[in-house]
């Protein structure tokens, strides 16, 4: 197998490619179809519009999706190209796409290309040549038609090329008003340096058109407008316009987006979307009357819901599938979710009527205790159901994991793996990520203190291997690659040895090379963890809490496998060497072990474990920080662990799962409903 590297919205684009026959599946995740490899030009060429109002320019600069046409783009379009305004959309990003695959046969848009954007350098002097005369070209068309409004949607993956476009435009149209929004605004600091007139903060519907009605005579510089406290009655406006876009250039060429909601009720404490914007829904008639606009005006039949979460109302989400199933429209869409216990099999079964092929759920644990440390406000039963039902209906279920949560226990990692072999039948897919971490003004970040993350200033002065870590160096980056490493090979196991349907979307290709397992029995296949591992509370998994409990890590996983197999024997192997070849730099350290364990049937088991790390970069870059983090405090240690034990002896007579550290969580009664199997 390769080394998958998908994330989120790549492990759905292959759904949806796989899902509509058009193209085959283990090549889906290559790019277009191969119709347009021979084509010149994607931007289509349309005229301006013939109106009494001045020209207003729109640019998409790369890197962004390349399934569909830019929804928010094409909302804005819509808007100020119904109130007269001539508007013509630059979808450089599309462009872009086709050329580096053209001229490379590379896919710079997949998931693990990330930095080739995001580091100046790196877009500099692996992209920008060859997308320079593409860029200059275009810069000349706008120069020529000479729009008096320049705007830009700007996110840190396309933050370069918009910087490259705005100095160029703005040195031959100086007296043009440049615009920009997008969740740099809001997230970014480097946008505010690249003198903008005007940055829309939040939801720009309004106050855009706002401007174009009131622009001044004398523009102002870096003018923010907008808050993120805004809440847009999503009826009130037209309807997204995607005349601009040759359909036939994106990777899903019968396919745009639509909004049934916009925000989040939630509030994630990893999460900024609640402080974007508030959650409400659009009325489920206009919905469903866009969809049937946007079928008949460009014969689509593929939707994405691009919602922040699809059923935020259940209600109105209810309401909408009625609909699609009443007027019988012939579509396919697709949307992410939130977990939900409401959402019978009876409601499931009727999402998949309606056209829906795939959820995406973000369920980021097992642990009720993480969940509720996150703020997720969903039970375990209630993900465990939405997947069964999910499955069972025909539903293609994706899911998003985050690995080492500040507050994550091993007991709660624990949970997580269960979970996971719980669902193996039921989850068609996973994007286990690269660990925990904040968005920015997430409550993580902003509240750091609640979950125990070590600072005075949020990773301004005290770092760990130039990471974010806990009080008593409970968790590290290395407790977390550790865990990363270990859920990777239980998603192998469970594969291999128990029947699951789990397709690990991040999937290293060498992931064998690490690992060892050999089950030694057949216990398996006649105990009750066939179909359900009740979550073990008892358990006591912190025995070994010497040199930042790293060798109790190890233990996790061996207990996981033994309620599973029974009886079996495992390896598995750190060397900082092989790991940062395949892991990378951002989570591999110098750390090495050598770790051994044989389990009997009836819990008993040896165990050998030889692991030793060094406090030092691995790499010249952070060799001064990580001087300054050992001369604070050097961590590195060196030791052999030799012992005989039985797991029933680690059952403790106190339940091993921590107290949540949210008060709203604490000593209520809990509605336990339990999955049927």
């Amino acid at each position: 197998m390769t080394n998958l590297n998908k994330d989120r919205d790549q492990v759905i684009l292959e759904h949806i490619l796989e899902q509509d026959t058009l193209i085959n599946h283990a090549n889906s995740h290559l790019g277009p179809l191969e119709k347009n490899s021979t084509k010149k030009n994607f931007i289509k060429k349309i005229e301006w519009d013939n109106t009494k109002k001045y020209k207003v320019a729109l640019i998409m600069a790369p890197a962004w999706g390349v399934l569909f046409p830019p929804y928010n783009l094409a909302k804005i379009t819509g808007l100020i190209r119904s109130n007269d305004y001539s508007t013509k959309v630059y979808d450089l990003n599309i462009e872009s796409y086709h050329i580096i695959k053209n001229t490379l046969n590379e896919d710079y848009w997949r998931g693990e290309k990330y930095f080739l954007w995001t580091v100046k350098e790196n877009f500099e002097n692996e992209i920008l040549p060859h997308l320079k005369k593409m860029f200059d070209e275009t810069i000349n068309e706008i120069v020529t038609a000479n729009p008096k409004v320049i705007g830009f949607s700007a996110y840190n993956t396309n933050i370069f090329a918009t910087q490259y476009l705005l100095t160029k435009l703005k040195e031959k149209i100086p007296n043009a008003c440049f615009v920009v929004g997008g969740p740099e605004v809001v997230t970014g600091s480097s946008i505010f340096q690249m003198q903008f007139n005007y940055l829309f903060k939040g939801e720009a519907e309004e106050s855009f058109l706002s401007l174009l009605e009131n622009l001044p005579n004398q523009y102002e510089n870096n003018k923010i407008i907008g808050t993120t406290d805004s809440k847009l009655k999503l009826e009130n406006f037209p309807f997204p316009d995607y005349s601009d876009y040759d359909l036939s250039s994106y990777q899903h060429p019968d396919g745009v987006s639509i909004e049934t909601s916009r925000g989040c009720i939630a509030q994630c404490s990893f999460c900024a979307e609640t402080y974007f914007w508030k959650f409400r829904s659009n009325v489920p008639e206009r919905v469903v009357d866009e969809i049937e606009y946007q079928a008949n005006r460009y014969g689509v039949k593929r939707f994405w819901f691009v919602d922040s979460l699809v059923n935020g109302n259940l209600k109105v989400f209810e309401k909408i599938v009625d609909l699609i199933i009443d007027r019988k429209l012939d579509i396919k869409w697709n949307s992410y979710a939130r977990c939900d216990g409401r959402m019978t099999k009876d409601f499931i079964r009727k999402i998949q009527e309606s056209g829906c092929t795939c959820l995406s759920y973000g369920v980021e644990s097992g642990s009720q205790k993480v969940l509720h440390d996150m703020r997720k406000k969903v039970e375990v039963w209630e993900i465990e159901n939405n997947l069964k039902h999910g499955s069972e209906v025909g539903l293609f279920n994706h899911v998003n994991w985050m690995i080492g949560f500040p507050t994550e226990d091993r007991i709660d990692f624990l949970h997580s793996l269960q979970l996971l072999g719980n669902a193996r039948k039921h989850i068609n897919a996973i994007s286990p990520g690269f660990g925990a971490g904040p968005s920015t003004s997430s409550h993580m970040e902003t509240d750091w203190k609640t979950y125990k993350i070590v600072g005075e200033n949020w990773l301004a002065e005290q770092t760990f291997l130039n990471a974010w870590y806990t009080e008593g160096y409970q968790n590290t980056i290395l407790h977390r690659f550790i865990r990363i490493k270990f859920l990777h090979i239980w998603l192998e196991v469970l594969k291999n040895h128990a029947d699951s349907k789990i397709l690990n979307s991040q999937r290293y290709f060498n992931i064998n090379d690490f690992y060892t397992f050999k089950v030694k029995s057949n216990w398996f296949f006649n105990k009750k963890c066939k179909e359900y591992c009740e979550y073990d509370g008892n358990i006591d998994l912190n025995k070994f809490n010497d040199n930042m409990g790293i060798a109790g890590e190890y233990f996790t996983l061996a207990y996981a496998m033994y309620k599973y197999f029974g009886s079996f024997e495992l390896t598995v192997q750190f060397d900082h060497e092989k790991d940062l070849s395949t892991f990378g730099d951002w989570l591999t350290n110098d750390y090495t072990a050598n770790f051994k364990i044989g389990v009997k049937n009836n819990g008993s088991f040896k165990v050998s474990l030889e692991h030793t790390f060094n406090h030092r970069s691995l790499n010249d870059l952070n060799k001064n920080i990580y001087e300054k983090e050992s001369n604070y405090n050097d961590m590195s240690f060196s030791e052999k662990i030799n012992i005989s034990d039985n797991f029933k002896n680690w059952i403790s007579d106190l339940k091993q799962t921590k107290e949540t550290v949210h008060e709203q969580y604490r000593n209520k009664p809990k509605k336990v409903i339990p999955i049927k199997v």
